[in-house]
């Protein structure tokens, strides 16, 4: 856990969220709306000064919703914690929002 290439773990202050919706189910807010709601859920917990996303740079779509909540982009990380597949490009876009 955590190695070279793999998943790093977060600083105990900070969650990551996500969020991956069906197709015909895109362009209405639902992504946004539950985003918020789980922001609201991290930060009524115990020590949790952050919250995360991460998403594949040729998710466009995903990067409108930190976007739309405030997070501010904090960088680019190459090689991506997961395989590329599918239309992804293989670089991990990191959001964050700070207490």
């Amino acid at each position: 856990m955590g190695g070279p290439g793999g998943p790093r773990p977060a600083p105990p202050d900070l969650v990551e969220i996500g969020y991956w919706l069906h197709p015909g189910h895109t362009g209405r807010g639902h992504a946004t709306s539950a985003a918020a709601e789980l922001v609201e859920f991290a930060f009524a917990l115990d020590g949790v000064r952050g919250v995360q996303i991460w998403h594949d740079e040729a998710n466009i779509a995903s990067g409108g919703v930190p976007r739309r909540l405030g997070f501010t982009k904090i960088g680019r990380r190459t090689p991506p914690r997961e395989p590329a597949f599918g239309n992804r490009v293989g670089v991990d876009v990191v959001w964050e929002l700070r207490r």
